[in-house]
């Protein structure tokens, strides 16, 4: 992919990154605000939704600074989305885990209870999404 960079280009890119950086600084971190992504539903919508702006921008033949601005935003979103699924991937194998070594000390009470745990969440991570 080639960038196309011109001094114009350049001047609002750098305009951009700073006036999202005073309206953003409480948050050092932070170049611009991200979607919340507190629910697997809303995470996975998130994912869609913002995977498809990503790709519309580097499917182009030739990236613009803007579209470089535009991609940087994107990711803050894109990134509290897959955190979300991260923390709930870890919760189901843990409970996964649980079902195991019940499974091997026949303790039916736990199995069940985890597996409803497991199965609730492996369902959410799994279902179609609709958004």
């Amino acid at each position: 992919m080639k960038i196309a960079i011109n001094t114009k280009t350049t001047l609002v890119f750098a305009t951009l990154l700073c006036s999202s950086s005073l309206s953003y600084a409480v948050d050092d971190n932070k170049h611009f605000a991200s979607l919340d992504s507190p629910t697997i539903q809303i995470a996975k919508c998130n994912l869609q939704a913002y995977n498809e702006k990503l790709d519309l921008i580097t499917n182009k033949a030739d990236i613009t600074t803007l579209d470089m601005v535009k991609v940087h935003e994107l990711t803050y979103t894109l990134e509290v989305a897959l955190q979300t699924l991260s923390k709930e991937l870890v919760v189901a194998a843990e409970e996964l885990e649980k079902v195991h070594k019940a499974s091997e000390s026949m303790s039916d009470e736990v199995v069940k209870e985890a597996a409803k745990k497991y199965s609730k969440l492996a369902n959410a991570l799994t279902a179609p999404t609709s958004c």
